[in-house]
């Protein structure tokens, strides 16, 4: 460089200008840690939920996807803007999709780790929530699973849901015989549908109702882990000669 040659230097609002952006990203990045030591973000995200350089809480409903986030306080000021009066609830249903996806994925994991050669077969109770939105987006995920029922209610939502996927269906809880002959119409349908025997009584019921609708059922055996007190017996019965429960279905 010629010793004539000036050196240009920066303009003193340059200089202004780039200390307060230096000055505002340390702040920004001073409120994201903030954020996350108070909320322990960290201990609960799983990689869905996470603090912004804005300091707002992010969104990002596919980890497979970390380029897609949300700013959930940017979605509530367009919301906002559109007209929608808060508070708002905001469903993302990537993020069932991806749980449901990821614990097949590491019971494959498993069964290959350890040379397990049975099947495996998620099935999802529908009493944890029954949410026209949430059945529909597990069911239509594209991944296999199976919808579970406790009562005559919950397997009349469950019919109307697994009509679209023709799947398993598992049966539980209490069986009088309109609900066992709900399962076994459901049977008819084309479905998947296990019948848990956890009385012994309810062996004589299930053969009647099939008999009278001509269809072959699907009886599955368990002893609860902690049985109602009127179960008791029954399910020590159950246990202790499991082929008693299969032999009136020969």
């Amino acid at each position: 460089m010629s010793e004539d040659m000036p050196i240009q230097r920066p303009s003193v609002a340059g200089d202004n200008l780039s200390l307060r952006s230096m000055q505002e990203v340390a702040m920004n990045d001073r409120n994201a840690s903030k954020m996350l030591r108070t909320y322990n973000v960290a201990y609960w995200g799983n990689n869905y939920f996470d603090v912004n350089e804005l300091g707002h809480i992010s969104v990002c409903p596919d980890p497979d996807v970390p380029h897609a986030r949300v700013d959930l306080a940017e979605l509530v000021k367009e919301r906002q803007k559109d007209g929608q009066r808060l508070p708002a609830l905001f469903c993302f249903p990537q993020i069932l999709q991806h749980r449901l996806r990821s614990i097949n994925a590491a019971f494959k994991r498993a069964r290959e780790s350890f040379g397990y050669e049975g099947g495996y077969f998620l099935v999802y109770p529908i009493k944890v929530n029954q949410h026209r939105r949430v059945i529909e987006s597990l069911v239509n995920s594209g991944e296999p699973l199976g919808l579970e029922a406790g009562s005559k209610a919950e397997l009349m939502a469950v019919l109307a849901h697994a009509g679209m996927t023709r799947s398993v269906i598992v049966c539980n809880g209490y069986k009088d015989r309109e609900y066992v002959r709900l399962a076994l119409i459901g049977e008819k349908l084309g479905h998947k549908v296990y019948l848990v025997i956890e009385k012994m009584s309810e062996i004589q019921m299930v053969l009647e109702e099939a008999e009278r609708l001509n269809v072959i059922p699907r009886p599955g055996c368990a002893c609860p882990a902690w049985p109602h007190k009127g179960q008791v017996m029954a399910s020590r019965a159950v246990a202790k000669n499991p082929s008693s429960v299969w032999q009136p279905f020969r």
